[in-house]
């Protein structure tokens, strides 16, 4: 059985993937989950190594003109995401993104997400 630890780490958008999963779920539930806790979970070793698999999803998200799933990964001791989302209202987009329904959209395939990632900022 291919396991996801199997991947060679610079496969980020097989983690970004697997982040799919996890937060679609805590979406429904309207929760949030620290850094700290995510990497746990993933056993992805530490917490700076989510950076790349979540800017795969975030990019996925804006590109698809879907809120910041990312925005339930939050800083431990401060209960927001990471500076690096530059969001006006973190608890506006947090709001959009409980209440999209995530589970009646096919999910991203990690190429879709690799792509995703590759692209941005390019005009289409």
């Amino acid at each position: 059985m291919k396991r996801f630890n199997d991947e060679d780490k610079r496969h980020h958008h097989i983690r970004a993937y697997q982040l799919w999963i996890i937060l679609i779920g805590l979406a429904k539930r309207r929760e949030t989950i620290t850094y700290k806790s995510l990497a746990e979970l993933i056993d992805i070793g530490v917490e700076i190594a989510l950076g790349e698999p979540l800017k795969h999803l975030a990019r996925w998200c804006k590109q698809n003109e879907l809120p910041g799933l990312t925005v339930l990964v939050v800083k431990e001791n401060q209960g927001v995401p990471g500076d690096w989302l530059e969001l006006e209202d973190f608890d506006k987009e947090r709001e959009l993104v409980f209440n999209t329904n995530w589970y009646l959209m096919v999910p991203p395939t990690p190429e879709e997400l690799q792509t995703a990632f590759n692209n941005f900022g390019q005009v289409r």
